[in-house]
């Protein structure tokens, strides 16, 4: 009797519990039917890019440095600041300068007096040398006031030469002197936008010492990149590549328009430069991505928008020949934009469409619904005519 009381509750609980799951499978609703668009998994060919660093500059660009030694007077430009062809863009001090050619002409204008002032003498001492000489030869004169005459010819002659050659050099430094003058002011030598300043007023500067650095903004910009010398049978000028910035998101089209001949030794790199469109708006220093073509491959690839991320696992809803949908997690690689019939790894347009590269879960074939509506859900059915 103590059994049976002991098994009549398990057992009410047992059969309630029966009813309760069965109440549970009795209400539990059925898969809906929805609409959606389906895409059709293949395997495709894409584009394979190398990506590689780059940095924008200018087509054109000056560093200014100082010809001449001196303390800096003026300067007139700011980093940033626009300039045109001409402008003043700062001034040495001259004072220096101007002293010496005052001197040099000073010096000259001397020379030249003495040297007139010789010359008359010369004239006078090379008529008496000759009358001493047809004196002497007969025997009117001695040797001794004969010799007299001809010293006194001889050091004005060369007192002559040496004015001449003085004023010679004096000239020379003259013609030097007022070469460096107009060194003293620096202009702008192209129409362009000042990227670096590297003195003040006041500073002293030396010759070949740099100033200013100025790139012409009428030119335009190019990318700057330096691939691995594995790569340099592949870049050669005219080879189409993609540029991409990234604070603009999409990329352009560019192609290759110079290739250094040189491999550097430290890095093993060489250099490669590609223009870009003369009005893009890109400053100089810009950080900017290069892919490189390298060749093609095949892969499946299912639309961004076919991706539901669950847990950190990424999966899309798959269509099976009934129509029923089953939710499969996949692996999936980099993504990839439409361009035509290819497929690159860069966005050439503001709108691009997203197809995300399937590492595994997905065979050719397939069923995948693109956009999956909101609260979709495993065991729902696509509808027919979806």
């Amino acid at each position: 009797m103590k059994i049976f009381k002991w098994l009549v509750p398990i057992f009410l609980v047992v059969f309630l519990s029966a009813c309760g799951h069965r109440e549970s499978e009795t209400e539990r609703p059925k898969g809906r039917t929805i609409k959606a668009e389906l895409y059709t998994t293949s395997t495709v060919e894409i584009s394979l890019l190398r990506e590689l660093p780059g940095t924008v500059e200018a087509k054109v660009r000056a560093k200014l440095s100082s010809k001449v030694a001196g303390f800096l007077k003026e300067i007139r430009v700011e980093e940033g600041d626009r300039v045109k062809k001409g402008d003043l863009l700062l001034r040495i001090e001259d004072r220096d300068i101007r002293d010496k050619i005052r001197a040099l002409r000073a010096g000259i204008l001397a020379a030249q007096k003495d040297l007139a002032e010789v010359s008359a003498r010369l004239a006078f001492a090379r008529a008496e040398f000759e009358r001493y000489r047809k004196l002497f030869e007969e025997e009117a004169v001695t040797a001794q006031e004969f010799e007299a005459k001809k010293s006194e010819y001889e050091a004005l002659s060369a007192r002559k030469g040496a004015l001449s050659a003085r004023i010679k050099e004096l000239r020379a430094r003259l013609s030097e002197a007022e070469s460096l003058l107009p060194y003293t002011t620096i202009r702008s030598p192209f129409d362009g936008q000042v990227l670096r300043k590297w003195v003040d007023t006041g500073s002293f500067v030396n010759p070949g010492q740099p100033l200013l650095e100025i790139e012409d903004t009428t030119s335009g910009r190019r990318v700057v990149f330096h691939p691995e010398e594995t790569l340099f049978s592949t870049i050669k000028p005219g080879l189409e590549v993609f540029v991409r910035f990234p604070a603009k998101g999409k990329a352009l089209r560019v192609w290759i328009t110079e290739v250094v001949p040189e491999v550097d030794p430290q890095t093993r790199t060489f250099t490669a430069k590609a223009d870009l469109p003369k009005n893009y708006q890109v400053l100089s220093g810009n950080y900017v991505q290069v892919f490189v073509p390298t060749g093609k491959t095949s892969r499946i690839l299912v639309p961004k928008t076919a991706l539901i991320n669950r847990g950190g696992f990424y999966g899309v809803f798959v269509a099976d020949k009934s129509g029923v949908l089953h939710f499969r997690v996949i692996r999936i690689g980099k993504t990839f934009y439409q361009e035509g019939a290819n497929f690159l790894p860069v966005c050439l347009k503001t709108d691009c469409k997203a197809y995300v590269e399937v590492l595994s879960g997905l065979h050719p074939g397939e069923k995948v619904v693109v956009k999956p509506p909101e609260g979709v859900r495993e065991g729902d059915r696509i509808a027919e005519g979806a």
